[in-house]
């Protein structure tokens, strides 16, 4: 496996934080390492021909804070409520 510095990167390989913030993601598997000094961590390099752009409107989590005083209120009723006050404020932007 190939293994670059950080200022010897191809211009065509980005770390998967790179590409997400390029609004891509790899569909490949990862092609090199790049190591930052002076801690020496290893980051999985992906090229930019193997990466597809990210689908905004694919889906979404729900997470949710529960509280012990609240255990038995997440029935399914309650949480279709919810996703549908998630989605009318999506629609709304």
């Amino acid at each position: 496996m190939k293994q670059f510095t950080a200022n010897k990167a191809p211009e065509d390989m980005f770390t998967k934080a790179r590409l997400k913030k390029m609004g891509l993601s790899p569909i490949a598997d990862y092609s090199a390492f790049i190591t930052y000094p002076p801690s020496k961590r290893r980051y999985k390099l992906y090229k930019l021909e193997n990466a597809r752009p990210i689908e905004n409107n694919v889906g979404y989590s729900l997470l949710i804070s529960v509280k012990k005083s609240n255990e038995g209120n997440l029935s399914p009723e309650y949480l279709r409520e919810m996703v549908k006050r998630l989605h009318s404020q999506y629609d709304s932007k």
